[in-house]
């Protein structure tokens, strides 16, 4: 980007909900409403508030370390193994987000398609994964009409239910429900996997138009945007189906209940209308999978050029594209990994992102409030990284009760991963 153009505030609030909005709120739907019904909704808000001084915290250091990220955190306010390991762990996380997108979007493909669904899908997965990684060695980016188009088709469903939802509403289901608030906080990991993201959105400062006021705005209405929107979409898509929600089998099930309830059984335009919605949910899907792996493998480059991978700045090398792509082998060969392990089940994969993330987050919370101690002009109250730093610990052993309780395959996975980086580490300090 040039240095002579800034973003302005809408503009950023824009790029930001298009990093931020992504599939997870839909493939979250029926899994909330088993787990806590009509509560659902309340996780969200539960998730927006704590959420919010980890924003604050890591904007601030992305304001003092305006061209790094968090291996810089680490490395420089702490040390290098840190820096390391918050590193190592988003980028392993990363790609289970990536595992899951990717067998999302060969479900809804596999609704769309007979000859498809005819084909094993893990072996599908594979396939969409060999043709990311042929992509990505050729450098191929989404250009910006891709984003606008890719934007559109993630919005246009979830803006849908919502309107249409209004009218279709029935308080019954409202009154009838049952109020457990002590499941909230199983679903703290789910609805944390939908707003993953938010620190790419931070990254933009830099570039924003009197970036010392619209920085922050531009972050906090963007994320209580997304936030809002996937508050009214669970609330009203409850109030519209009801108990009946926690019956259907999987996320695909939703938009055919949904359907059902605006059109009734005898419309012969409904099986278009959900092939149309599941194309969108499925393009959304491709995108997110496709950009995780174009901008993650920078990640495992950063560790690699400074020497804690065995044969870093051979493993960091490019092609003729600059692509570092022995790199790209290794994430995608992860995300296999992720594939496996879990055969492309929901919640685990969702849960492992968040995990892996929660271990990142928490380790930036800790080097804000170690600058803020090592350098007290800092303006920021030390309350803020301190709380962050309270909210992560409290996500990360919600991720890992629910890993212990649903997922300990994935969890033991993502426990050997880590393991492998930290042995790596340590062998380049010999």
């Amino acid at each position: 980007m040039s240095q002579d153009y800034k973003l302005s505030l809408p503009t950023t609030i824009l790029i930001n909900l298009n990093i931020m909005i992504g599939v997870g709120v839909f493939i979250n739907t029926i899994a909330l409403s088993k787990i806590a019904g009509i509560l659902g909704s309340v996780a969200y808000i539960a998730i927006g508030i704590l959420m919010m001084p980890l924003i604050l915290s890591i904007s601030k250091l992305l304001e003092l370390h305006p061209s790094g990220g968090f291996y810089t955190f680490g490395a420089q306010e702490l040390s290098p193994f840190i820096g390391f390991i918050s590193t190592w762990s988003y980028f392993i996380g990363k790609l289970s987000s990536t595992a899951i997108m990717t067998h999302v979007s060969i479900l809804f493909i596999q609704e769309l398609l007979p000859i498809a669904a005819a084909c094993n899908t893990f072996v599908l997965d594979l396939c969409v994964l060999g043709l990311f990684t042929a992509l990505n060695m050729q450098n191929m980016k989404t250009g910006g009409t891709l984003q606008i188009i890719f934007t559109t088709l993630k919005l246009f469903p979830l803006l849908f239910l919502i309107i249409t939802g209004i009218f279709l509403w029935n308080p019954d289901t409202i009154i009838n429900a049952t109020y457990d608030f002590s499941t909230i906080p199983s679903t703290l990991p789910l609805v944390l996997f939908s707003v993953l993201g938010f620190e790419a959105a931070c990254s933009l400062s830099s570039s924003i138009e009197n970036a010392e006021k619209n920085a922050s705005r531009a972050v906090l209405i963007s994320y209580m945007t997304a936030i809002t929107l996937y508050v009214l979409y669970q609330t009203i898509v409850y109030g519209v189906i009801g108990s009946d929600l926690a019956l259907l089998s999987d996320y695909r099930a939703v938009f055919p209940a949904f359907f059902m309830r605006l059109f009734g059984a005898n419309t012969a335009a409904t099986p278009y209308l959900i092939g149309i919605f599941h194309c969108a949910l499925a393009s959304s899907a491709l995108s997110a999978a496709y950009s995780i792996m174009f901008s993650n493998v920078w990640n495992l480059v950063t560790l690699a050029k400074n020497n804690h991978i065995p044969g870093g700045m051979w493993i960091a090398q490019l092609n003729r594209n600059k692509i570092p792509w022995l790199c790209m082998l290794a994430q995608t060969a992860i995300a296999i990994i992720h594939l496996s392990v879990t055969r492309g089940n929901q919640v685990p994969l969702q849960v492992t992102s968040a995990l892996a993330c929660s271990i990142t987050y928490l380790l930036s919370a800790v080097s804000l409030l170690t600058a803020k101690i090592n350098r007290p002009s800092i303006t920021i109250h030390w309350l803020v990284p301190l709380l962050a730093l309270g909210s992560c610990a409290l996500l990360l052993s919600s991720c890992l009760y629910t890993l212990y309780n649903v997922g300990i395959q994935a969890l033991t996975s993502f426990g050997l991963l880590l393991t492998v980086g930290i042995g790596m580490y340590w062998y380049t300090k010999k």
